[in-house]
């Protein structure tokens, strides 16, 4: 589950670099609600005019497996999200982040197995929760 998980946040990275989600493999890795936030998120910054540059650093660990969960193995994983090296740029410039944003927060994602395969159903940042 954590190689869907990183599988995850490098298709988004892809995508949040361009503002698109075409021609990245985000369907092999994110599902549900997990992709939905991420096209969500993808669009907004293409109607913003914006695109990610820098890198976003994360530390996930296995907080919780369920192989015998009913609908199929389930994992929960925690994250801790590293800002300090991520920007995000309108017309080749650098916008600040938010005052309020800790560069070092909180993330929870949920797997399921399906098919023989992890994929990330569920993601939720934490912004308020440090870490």
């Amino acid at each position: 589950m954590l190689a869907a998980y990183e599988g995850m946040w490098r298709e988004q990275m892809a995508a949040y670099r361009k503002a698109s989600v075409k021609g990245t493999r985000l369907k092999e890795y994110a599902a549900l609600n997990a992709l939905s936030r991420i096209e969500l998120d993808v669009r907004q910054m293409k109607e913003a005019g914006t695109v990610a540059t820098g890198d976003l650093g994360h530390d996930p660990a296995v907080a919780a497996l369920d192989l015998e969960a009913k609908g199929g193995p389930t994992a929960r994983i925690t994250d801790c999200l590293n800002l300090a090296d991520w920007a995000e740029e309108r017309d080749g410039k650098p916008l600040p982040l938010p005052s309020s944003q800790p560069t070092r927060y909180r993330a929870t994602a949920e797997a399921q197995r399906w098919d023989g395969r992890w994929r990330i159903t569920e993601y939720t940042p934490e912004g308020s929760r440090t870490c």
